[in-house]
């Protein structure tokens, strides 16, 4: 299966073998329907799955970004998923257009594909990709529905071969971390480890003391939300 960069792809099932799917080259299919709306299905082909991210979400509602960067989204928009913020707010990148079809007739997107990120919202331009937080109660969250799935259903990282649609080693090393934590917690409370004193002079615990990686230190959000107004806005909520 041939596709570009950002892309959308259509998983059909897996291949043969191992670490290749089956898929269609769903936003090829757009852009020939466009020109000819009888267009038929292309037959799936295989791809290699290495390739693929599958940490997405799909917008179900329009939402115009009034901060810098807060991302404006129309339904159908495809976002890659980069952080997910405790309050509800996601960062991602608008990467795709899923377009709806009403009557049997695909709906453009509103102001085109590629939308301004001027004025007083919008999102930043990373990478060509316009990117910002965005209310994730606007959005349907990406399903697994292949057997084996593609892509573990709790992160939506892409399972590896060796997997088989078992246990996830994405998310069986975070829950490790977590243990860690919870473990260095207890050894305090216990008194078994002393914290050392900061420059405060109050204990400060250090959660990462036996964690190879510490993800405190890694590259961080190309986002400063501290000067983000807080949003009392009362959101539509999404069963999915």
């Amino acid at each position: 299966l041939g596709f570009e960069k950002h892309d959308l792809i259509g998983v059909s099932g897996p291949g043969a073998s191992p670490g290749w799917f089956l898929g269609i080259n769903v936003t090829a299919l757009q852009k020939a329907r466009a020109a000819d709306p009888d267009a038929p299905s292309p037959e799936p082909r295989l791809f290699p799955s290495n390739y693929v991210t599958c940490n997405l979400v799909r917008a179900q509602y329009a939402f115009n970004g009034r901060q810098r960067c807060e991302l404006s989204l129309q339904p159908g928009d495809v976002i890659i998923v980069h952080r997910r913020w405790n309050d509800g707010w996601w960062e991602g990148s608008r990467a795709a257009y899923l377009a709806p079809v009403k009557n049997g007739v695909q709906v453009p997107r509103p102001g085109g594909v590629e939308s301004s990120t001027g004025g007083g919202g919008g999102g930043f331009v990373v990478g060509g990709l316009a990117r910002g937080i965005f209310p994730s109660n606007y959005t349907a969250s990406n399903v697994p529905t292949t057997d084996p799935p593609l892509f573990c259903r709790k992160c939506r990282s892409v399972l590896p071969p060796k997997a088989g649609g078992g246990a996830c080693p994405e998310c069986g090393k975070n829950e490790e971390i977590m243990r860690t934590m919870l473990n260095t917690l207890d050894d305090v409370a216990a008194g078994l480890l002393v914290p050392e004193k900061g420059e405060d002079g109050k204990p400060k615990v250090d959660l990462f003391a036996h964690i190879d990686v510490d993800p405190s230190k890694g590259r961080g959000s190309l986002l400063d939300r501290s000067d983000v107004a807080k949003d009392t806005t009362v959101r539509p909520r999404l069963a999915v």
